[in-house]
């Protein structure tokens, strides 16, 4: 019997995973996902991640060895209004190095499973899941992999399989969701201008949203947030640069494509608890977030670090107890609804058509940009 099952080994299982088997090598650790390990492209990964300096200093202590050349950093965000509003947030006004810096989804990935491949009390499986059964004590999992199935059971099980959610899916889990009834279209384009280490971000007319996120060698990553999907994504490549271009006021200059643009829907969802009995949910599997912030993996790495935290200083036998995974998810509950709750009253001030509301929003971005605490508060909360 395993002491943990971590089921999902995407970036936020494979982080918890590593943090706990560090933490205490004593336990015996299965993680389980269809396809862990990948390859590293000679092109940029169309999943850039924001990932901020306190997520950073978690991944760095738990050892792992990033493709620095890969990496950029974001020194400074602008944020533009609709009425030529906008803040300046910029990482030297709480006397810091950055906001953020953006990695790749495969460069990440595969620098912390290769990390726990030298730890031998980590064992990973590539497994699909057909049963789970919920015992008073312990898990017991149905794995399927070439046609072979096997039972495996664990003191608890950690699902950290996504929005989706397998795990959460099969106990039918209460979830409460907001559907944007937008999609973000992601993709990575060459800039005429340089980017100076800067993001920018447009909150555009009727609810749209436009990033750009820095990447090495004059290159950006954008999410583009919205309700017709489709008709970005189809439209024709030069076309398609013509309209970024326009959108982003050519702030830098012509956009060259370099990966074919994807759209990912965009839902807010959060699980009524972080719990059941002997399962814990962690990252998009309890809670997903509009990605204005940039926060929705950076929130997902402090629930493993708690949970792990939590865990290694717990005996194995203690796992069961109820009131471990309640402490759990009031620590992190309410962390997590906070940040959901600011994305999302600003995804609705921004969606509002109301001549007023346009008004006062654009009003509300020109004082902010002018008030130095209200600033620095808000660096705070991002970083």
């Amino acid at each position: 019997m395993y002491d943990i099952v971590v089921v999902g080994g995407g970036l936020v299982g494979s982080a918890f995973a590593l943090d706990l088997a560090k933490q205490a090598p004593h336990l015996n650790i299965c993680v389980i996902d269809k396809a862990i390990l990948g390859t590293i492209s000679a092109d940029y990964d169309s999943r850039i991640y924001a990932i901020n300096p306190s997520n950073l200093d978690y991944l760095s202590d738990l050892g792992i060895s990033l493709d620095y050349a890969r990496i950029n950093t974001i020194q400074q965000m602008l944020v533009h209004g609709d009425d030529n509003s906008a803040i300046t947030l910029d990482a030297g006004e709480i006397n810091q190095d950055y906001l953020a810096k953006t990695v790749e989804y495969q460069n990440l990935q595969n620098s912390l499973i290769n990390e726990l491949l030298t730890y031998p009390n980590v064992n990973m499986i590539n497994a699909l899941i057909s049963k789970i059964d919920n015992h008073s004590t312990h898990v017991e999992l149905l794995i399927s992999h070439d046609n072979v199935e096997t039972v495996i059971k664990s003191k608890l099980l950690v699902a950290s399989d996504g929005a989706n959610s397998f795990v959460r899916n099969y106990f039918n889990v209460p979830v409460s969701e907001i559907d944007y009834l937008q999609s973000g279209v992601i993709a990575n384009l060459k800039t005429e201008f340089p980017h100076d280490n800067v993001a920018n971000q447009w909150f555009l007319s009727g609810g749209d949203i436009l990033a750009f996120l820095p990447l090495p060698n004059n290159c950006i990553s954008i999410v583009y947030s919205t309700h017709d999907p489709k008709a970005v994504v189809e439209l024709p490549e030069k076309e398609l640069e013509d309209l970024l271009y326009n959108l982003s006021q050519g702030k830098l200059g012509r956009l060259s494509l370099l990966s074919k643009p994807i759209a990912l829907p965009i839902k807010l969802k959060l699980v009524e608890k972080f719990y059941l009995q002997n399962i814990a949910f962690i990252g998009d599997a309890a809670h997903t977030i509009h990605p204005l912030a940039g926060q929705g993996v950076n929130l997902g790495f402090q629930d493993a670090k708690y949970l792990a935290n939590l865990l290694a200083t717990t005996k194995a036998y203690q796992y069961n107890d109820i009131g471990l995974l309640e402490k759990y998810h009031n620590h992190r509950y309410l962390s997590v609804r906070k940040m959901q709750l600011i994305c999302h009253g600003l995804y609705r001030l921004f969606n509002a058509d109301n001549s007023a509301l346009v008004k006062l929003r654009n009003f509300g971005l020109k004082l902010i940009n002018n008030t130095t605490i209200i600033k620095k508060n808000m660096i705070k909360q991002a970083i």
